[in-house]
């Protein structure tokens, strides 16, 4: 039995599972709703059965039959080498099968600046281990070209079950050789994420329950108003340098913010006077060109329009010749001749 916020019920929790080679199967709890208040009424409360019941002689909590209980975000998953670094499988509950326990915890969340020093994903969906999980379930299935319940793979493929002892044996003997898992993470290249999240439990009450109630348990989970939020920033980013610039300026020539919109300004208009200078000149030159050309037409058009003069007036001519005749003793008659002794023998003609 189960409930968040004190609601029971499926519309408020998500449940899915997952089997794995050394822990077995393990239910995965999801709230859908958010709590309003900080208490152990509004968070998780689980009742559990066993089918064990804890003997004296286990005085260990790892010995004794119970549950072990992680605290970790909606998109980790947990792995055989869930120890990593930003990991929250790291810490877990151990919670036995005949007590009542109370936990509160606390949410610590860090966030790295990618940098060439600190290779990181910013992805805030993305998850270190799903990735190491699915790199190692896909690199056993390429060689077994089959798969086992505990291998996870991902959404893109899909194997057969092993159903041979020796598929099986060598499933299980890659997957847990550590020389083999280390070589297949090299290979994938899982990068850390830029943001993760920790938490941190504090177990607050803890004691048997009623013999009539064993072997049940229950817990209670819920989390405190304290939020650790840790953010990487770069201690010298383009705005400082800006700003040092700005100064060192302002300091060794005298220059404000004023002066720099004058500068600015006269930049701007030297640009569009040479720019306006080479516009101008370029049109000036194409209407050069253009007059030259409508010179040379009309010449043109000139040297045509005298040439078709000349051919009419010869035209004229040689077809006057065939009077030329009469024009001759037309000119005959309109001219006479005078005589001046007195003027050397000389005789003009008056026309």
């Amino acid at each position: 039995m189960f409930a968040f916020s004190s609601i029971g019920s499926l519309r408020n929790i998500n449940v899915t599972s997952s089997f794995h080679f050394t822990r077995g199967r393990c239910y995965t709890f999801q709230s859908l709703n958010q709590s309003e208040s900080f208490s152990p009424t509004s968070g998780f409360f689980f009742f559990l059965r066993h089918n064990q019941v804890k003997e004296a002689s286990d005085y260990s909590y790892s010995n004794s039959p119970g549950y072990q209980l992680y605290l970790h975000g909606p998109n980790e998953v947990l792995t055989l080498d869930s120890n990593s670094e930003g990991s929250s499988f790291i810490e877990y509950l151990d919670l036995d099968s005949s007590e009542e326990m109370s936990v509160k915890f606390e949410i610590q969340q860090f966030q790295i600046h990618p940098s060439s020093d600190e290779d990181c994903v910013p992805d805030e969906h993305y998850s270190k281990s799903k990735c190491e999980d699915y790199c190692i379930g896909q690199a056993i299935v390429n060689i077994t070209n089959c798969t086992v319940p505990w291998l996870r793979l991902p959404p893109n493929m899909s194997f057969a079950e092993c159903d041979d002892y020796l598929s099986v044996r060598n499933s299980i003997q890659y997957y847990i050789n550590r020389g083999m898992r280390r070589i297949y993470l090299e290979q994938c290249n899982c990068r850390k994420p830029c943001e993760f999240t920790i938490y941190k439990s504090y177990i607050i009450n803890r004691k048997p329950v009623d013999s009539i109630l064993e072997p049940s348990c229950s817990i209670y989970i819920y989390c405190t108003n304290l939020i650790f939020r840790m953010t990487e920033v770069l201690s010298y980013d383009s705005n400082q340098l800006l700003s040092d610039i700005g100064g060192s300026l302002g300091f060794l020539l005298g220059l404000s913010v004023i002066s720099l919109i004058c500068i600015i300004e006269q930049v701007f208009r030297i640009t569009f006077k040479i720019f306006f200078k080479r516009k101008v000149k370029k049109e000036l030159k194409a209407q050069e060109i253009q007059s030259t050309k409508n010179e040379e037409n009309d010449i043109i058009k000139n040297n045509i329009i005298s040439d078709k003069k000349i051919d009419n007036e010869e035209e004229h001519i040689y077809s006057n010749l065939k009077n030329f005749v009469v024009d001759y003793n037309d000119f005959q008659k309109n001219s006479y001749c005078e005589y001046s002794p007195n003027e050397n023998q000389n005789q003009k003609y008056v026309k």
